[in-house]
C-alpha cells in the first residue's frame, strides 16, 4: 500500500521550529512497542488520495475504510464489553473484479496510445524547428541566411523541449489515473460538481460515446466502422487529456497563490500583488546564492518526538556560483546582490514539507527495491528493534550495489564490442555509464557505511531491545544571498523577451504560424508552470498546510477538516507525482537527445556539403558465370513488362538494383560503370544525361538542393526510354530528410509495436501523421526532395520525348523513388527504400491505388530501413549474408546487387540479358567464385584492377 495514514494522540505535539532532515535515515523502534492512549483521533493524511470513511456497524465496534484502486484497506476497532479494552484489525479486502480490470484495461490503452502519439507529435516538432534552422541559416536554396530568425527559432527550442516534457509527464500521470480509476479527475479535477455528474462525464468520454460511434456505425454497415470508432475515441481521449492538463496547470497557480497569500505577513490579498511575489519568489530561488550544509547525527526517538545530540563531520559547500554573488554583494556593485545575516534563510526539500518518508525493515527489504532506488530518495533504515534490518541484509545491498552497476557497465561494454565499436567508444560508453550510476552508487555507499559506523560507535552490533537511537545524514540549504527587486523584474524582462517574444516573433516571420500558434500556447503553459510553481513556495515557507482555503477551528461535521484535507492532497498529489516529477528529467534528456542528434546532422550538413558521390569504379569481370539458384530463385528476378525498358517483355531485377547503386557514383565514372555493366549483353546501352537534369535544376532554381539524381537513356529505333535514379542517404542532408518524410511514420511504428494490441490503432495512423506533418512550416515544403524529382518526372512524361520513363533507387532514394512514382502515376522500383502506406496522405498526389500497383520494393533481410512505414502489395524479400553484428551490412546496395546476382544468376553468354560479376561479390562480401568461362581464373581476373 503506498498511500500513508497518520494517527494524533493527544498530547504536546512537536514544534513547528524543529527542524525536519533529509537524506538516509537510521532509526531504531521501541521495543517492546508503546502503549497507546484510549482516546485515540485518526485524521486523514494528506498523502491519500481519498478520504477514509467511519462506519460504525453496533455500539462497540468502528471501522475506517481507506479506499486504494483496487483495494480497500479496513481499521477495524472493538471495544471489549467486558474489560473495556480496545481492540484493533487492520485487515486489506481485494475491491475489484476480473471485470472491471478489463473494463479500465479498455481505455486504458486507448490513453496509452494517446499519450504515445503525443511523444512522436513533440519529437517531430523539434524537428521541424530544426530543420527551420538550416533555412534560415542560409543552407538552403529557397533564401538567403537570416541571422535574427535564425537565432530567435534557436531560441525556441529550449522553451519547446521544456513544456513537452511538462506535457508527456502530465499524460504519464493522466494513464496511470486512468488505470486507478480517474481517482484525480473524479475527486479533484471535477470536484467542483457532484461526483455523479463528475462519473458520468468520464463514462460518456471513456466508453460511452465511442461506442454510441461504434453502434451507429455498424447499423449504417459502414466499411469504416473501426477507423471511425477509433478516431472518435481518440478524440476523446484527447479533450479529456485537455481537461485535465488546464485543471493541473490551474490548480497548481491557484495553490501557489493562496500559499503566498496565508504566508504574508500584511492583510493585502490583491492579484497582482500575489502574482508579483511569485514571480520574485522564482527568481530568489534560482538566481540567489546557497550554501549546503552536510553533517553526520546521533541522537534519541522517543515517542514525541526527535531529540539529537551534536553533529559530526559538519561539511560546508557553496558553489562556484553561490562564492560570485558574494563577493558581488560584498562589492556593493549596483547593490544587485544582498547578503543575508548570520546562516541565512532556510529552504526545506520537497520530501520535508510533504513529509515523505518510506521505511525499509526487514520484511520490506529487497535487493530490487534498494537497486532501483534513486540517489536523492529518502528513506529510514531500521537498524535496531524486531524489524531492524540484519548485518546479511545492509551487505547484500551494498555487494548488490556494486555487482549490479558493473554488470551494467559490463553489458554496455559487450553490446559495443559486439557490434565492432573502437576501443574510443568503448571507454567514452564506461566513462558515461559511471557518471549514470554514480548517485545512487553514492547513496549505497552512505547506506552501509552509517549503519557501520553507528553499531561500531555505540557497539549496539544489531540488538533487539534497547533505546531507540537514531543516526542518519542531514543536507541543509539556507540562501545566502538575495538579489535586490529591481535585478528580478529586469531577469524577469529578459527571459520574456529572449525566450518567449523573440522566437514566437522570428516563428510568424518565418512563415511558420502552426508552430508559431503552438509555440505560443507551449510558451503560456510553461511560464505559468514555471513563474506560479507551488512547489517553490511550499519549500520557501515550510508547510503544505498554508494551501487551506479555510483556517476555521474544526467543528463536529468536520467540513473544515475535509475541506482543508481536499486541498492538500490535492497539492501533494499534484506537486509530488507531476509537478516535480523524476519523469522530466527523463523526457528533458529524452528530447535533449534527439536536438543534439538532428543538430549534428545539421552542422555535419554544413561542414560536409552535399557532394558526396563516390569515384570509386566497380570491377567488372563479363566472362564468369552465375546460373543462379538451384532451388527456386526469387520469383521476382524478372520483373513485368510495365516495368520494363525497350521492346523487351521483361527486364532483369539487377538492372534497377545496379542503376539505384549508380545514384551514388560521381557523374566522371558514371557512363563508364553504364557501359560496363551492359556492354557484355550486347543490348542498348544507356546514356547518362547529365546536360539534361543540369539544365532543369538550373531553371527551376534548385541547383543546390541537396536531392540528387541522374537520367539513363535507352534510345531504340522506335522509341527512347527513361530510367530516373535516386541517390540514397549520404550526408546529413540526406539524414535529416530521411527524419522529416519518415520520422512520424516510423515513430508511429515503433509505438505500435511496443503497445498491446497496438495493431488496431492502424487504420488511424495516417490521418495522426498527416496532422503532425500539416504543421511544418511552407518553407519546410518547399524544400522537400520529392516534388523536386516529381516535377522533374512529369517534365519528362510531358514533353513527349520518352516511351516509358520509370523511377529506382537506394535507400533514401528508394524512399523518394515510391512516393515520386505513386505521385506521377509512374512504375517505381526502390531497393532498400522506406515506404508509404500509413504516411501517404503526407504526400500530395500519392493514393494507396497508386502504391498497390506501381512500386515495387526489394527488402533485404534485417534492413531496417526498408521496413520503416507499411510496405506496399508489391515487393521481394532478399536474403542478407552479413554478420549480425553488422548492424548496417544488409542495407548496402552492392551487397543487394550481389544477393540478386548469385540467386538469380547474370544471364546467358550471348544473351542481351547478360550481365557481368563483381569482383566485390566474393573478396568483400564472401559469396562463392562464379563458375569459370576462360582460361583465367577468376582470382586472375580481379588482380587486373588492382
Amino acid at each position: 500500500m503506498t498511500d500513508q495514514e497518520s494517527q494524533e494522540q493527544h498530547s504536546p505535539t512537536e514544534p513547528e521550529d524543529v527542524k525536519k532532515d533529509e537524506g538516509v535515515e537510521m532509526v531504531e523502534v521501541l521495543s517492546p512497542p508503546v502503549s497507546v492512549a484510549a482516546d485515540l483521533h485518526f485524521t486523514d493524511h494528506f498523502s491519500l488520495t481519498t478520504p477514509s470513511n467511519a462506519i460504525r456497524s453496533r455500539a462497540n465496534a468502528t471501522s475506517r475504510v481507506y479506499e486504494n484502486a483496487h483495494t480497500q484497506i479496513i481499521l477495524d476497532e472493538v471495544i471489549d464489553d467486558e474489560t473495556g479494552k480496545r481492540h484493533m484489525t487492520l485487515k486489506k479486502i481485494g475491491d475489484s473484479s476480473a471485470r472491471l480490470k478489463f473494463l479500465r484495461a479498455c481505455y486504458s490503452i486507448v490513453t496509452v496510445f494517446w499519450s504515445g502519439f503525443l511523444a512522436v507529435f513533440c519529437l517531430m516538432m523539434i524537428l521541424f524547428l530544426v530543420l527551420d534552422l538550416t533555412i534560415q541559416i542560409g543552407a538552403t536554396s529557397i533564401q538567403e541566411a537570416n541571422n535574427a530568425n535564425f537565432l530567435g527559432v534557436l531560441l525556441s527550442v529550449p522553451v519547446m523541449v521544456l513544456g513537452m516534457a511538462e506535457a508527456l509527464v502530465i499524460a504519464t500521470h493522466f494513464v496511470a489515473d486512468t488505470w486507478g480509476g480517474h481517482t484525480l479527475i473524479r475527486n479533484f479535477m471535477l470536484g467542483k460538481f457532484h461526483v455523479v455528474v463528475a462519473e458520468w462525464f468520464s463514462f460518456v468520454l471513456y466508453l460511452g460515446l465511442p461506442i454510441l460511434v461504434m453502434c451507429f456505425a455498424l447499423i449504417t454497415k459502414s466499411d469504416t466502422w473501426w477507423e471511425t470508432t477509433s478516431l472518435t475515441w481518440f478524440g476523446c481521449m484527447c479533450g479529456l487529456y485537455v481537461v485535465f492538463s488546464v485543471a493541473v496547470v490551474f490548480y497548481e497557480v491557484s495553490s501557489c497563490l493562496t500559499i503566498m497569500k496565508n504566508f504574508s505577513g500584511d492583510d493585502c490579498d490583491k492579484p497582482i500583488s500575489l502574482l508579483k511575489r511569485s514571480i520574485l519568489l522564482r527568481q530568489q530561488q534560482t538566481y540567489s546564492g546557497k550554501r549546503l550544509s552536510t553533517r553526520m547525527a546521533l541522537g534519541a526517538l522517543s515517542a514525541r518526538g526527535k531529540t539529537w545530540d551534536e553533529a559530526v563531520n559538519v561539511r560546508e559547500s557553496i558553489s562556484i556560483y553561490s562564492r560570485f554573488t558574494c563577493w558581488i554583494a560584498g562589492l556593493r556593485c549596483f547593490e544587485l546582490f544582498k547578503k543575508l545575516e548570520g546562516d541565512g534563510k532556510r529552504i526545506y526539500t520537497l520530501n520535508e514539507v510533504r513529509d515523505n518518508n518510506a521505511y525499509v525493515t526487514r520484511t520490506s527489504w529487497s535487493l530490487e527495491k534498494l537497486f532501483c532506488r534513486t540517489g536523492n530518495s529518502k528513506f529510514v533504515a531500521v537498524i535496531n528493534g524486531k524489524a531492524m534490518l540484519t548485518p546479511n541484509q545492509l551487505r547484500s545491498s551494498f555487494a548488490c550495489a556494486i555487482l549490479g552497476n558493473i554488470l551494467i557497465i559490463f553489458l554496455v561494454v559487450s553490446l559495443l564490442v559486439w557490434m565492432g565499436a573502437g576501443t574510443s567508444g568503448v571507454l567514452f560508453a564506461i566513462a558515461a555509464s559511471a557518471i549514470i550510476i554514480y548517485p545512487q552508487m553514492k547513496s549505497t555507499f552512505r547506506i552501509y557505511g552509517m549503519a557501520k559506523t553507528y553499531n561500531e560507535a555505540k557497539g549496539l552490533g544489531g540488538k533487539k531491545n534497547g533505546e531507540s537511537v537514531g543516526m542518519y545524514e542531514v543536507t541543509d540549504t539556507y540562501r545566502i544571498t538575495e538579489l535586490n527587486e529591481c535585478t528580478c523584474w529586469i531577469l524577469f524582462a529578459i527571459e520574456i523577451g529572449f525566450f518567449f517574444l523573440w522566437p514566437l516573433i522570428a516563428l510568424f516571420a518565418v512563415d511558420n504560424t502552426s508552430i508559431g500558434f503552438l509555440f505560443f500556447v507551449v510558451g503560456v503553459f510553461v511560464g505559468l508552470r514555471h513563474y506560479f510553481d507551488p512547489s517553490l513556495a511550499l519549500i520557501e515557507h515550510g508547510s503544505i498546510k498554508l494551501v487551506d482555503e479555510k483556517t476555521f477551528p474544526k467543528d463536529e461535521e468536520g467540513d473544515y477538516e475535509r475541506a482543508n484535507w481536499q486541498a492538500e492532497s490535492r497539492l501533494n498529489e499534484v506537486v509530488g507525482k507531476i509537478t516535480r516529477s523524476s519523469g522530466m528529467y527523463l523526457w528533458i534528456a529524452i528530447f535533449g537527445t534527439f536536438v543534439f542528434v538532428f543538430c549534428f546532422l545539421f552542422f555535419a550538413a554544413l561542414r560536409f556539403g552535399n557532394d558526396t558521390a563516390s569515384s570509386t569504379e566497380r570491377q567488372f569481370v563479363p566472362d564468369f558465370s552465375y546460373d543462379g539458384a538451384e532451388a527456386l530463385p526469387y520469383p521476382t528476378c524478372r520483373v513485368g513488362s510495365n516495368f520494363g525498358t525497350g521492346n523487351s517483355d521483361t527486364v532483369q531485377m539487377i538492372d534497377y538494383a545496379f542503376m539505384a547503386g549508380l545514384a551514388y557514383s560521381s557523374t566522371d565514372i558514371t557512363q563508364g560503370e553504364l557501359n560496363g555493366w551492359f556492354g557484355p549483353g550486347g543490348g542498348v546501352i544507356p546514356t547518362d544525361q547529365k546536360e539534361i537534369v543540369d539544365e532543369f535544376r538550373l531553371r527551376t532554381d534548385n541547383y543546390s538542393s541537396a536531392v540528387v539524381f541522374k537520367l539513363f537513356t535507352f534510345e531504340e529505333e522506335d522509341g527512347t526510354d527513361a530510367i530516373v535514379a535516386i541517390r540514397g542517404t549520404t550526408n546529413g542532408w540526406d539524414a535529416l530528410a530521411d527524419a522529416q518524410l519518415w520520422g512520424a511514420a516510423a515513430l508511429m511504428q515503433g509505438l505500435r509495436l511496443v503497445l498491446p494490441l497496438g495493431g488496431i490503432w492502424t487504420p488511424i495512423m495516417d490521418y495522426l501523421i498527416d496532422a503532425i506533418s500539416s504543421l511544418q512550416s511552407h518553407s519546410i515544403d518547399k524544400v522537400s526532395f520529392y516534388k523536386i524529382t516529381s516535377d522533374f518526372v512529369n517534365e519528362l512524361k510531358d514533353s513527349g520525348n520518352y516511351r516509358n520513363v520509370q523511377v529506382t533507387g537506394h535507400s533514401l532514394g528508394g524512399g523518394l523513388s515510391i512516393i515520386t512514382g505513386a505521385r506521377t502515376n509512374t512504375p517505381a522500383v526502390a531497393l532498400s527504400g522506406p515506404n508509404a502506406l500509413i504516411s501517404h496522405k503526407t504526400f500530395p498526389g500519392v493514393t494507396v491505388e497508386a502504391l498497390n500497383t506501381l512500386t515495387f520494393n526489394i527488402i533485404p533481410d534485417r534492413d531496417i530501413v526498408p521496413r520503416l512505414d507499411d510496405v506496399a502489395r508489391l515487393y521481394q524479400k532478399i536474403e542478407c549474408t552479413a554478420p549480425l553484428n553488422d548492424v548496417a551490412g544488409c542495407h548496402s546496395s552492392t551487397r543487394s546487387l550481389c544477393e540478386l546476382l548469385y540467386q538469380c544468376g547474370n544471364g546467358p553468354i550471348g544473351s542481351q540479358f547478360r550481365r557481368p560479376v563483381m569482383c566485390d561479390c566474393v573478396t568483400v562480401f564472401g559469396y562463392e567464385e562464379p563458375t569459370q568461362t576462360t582460361g583465367m581464373s577468376f582470382a586472375e581476373a580481379c588482380a587486373q584492377y588492382e
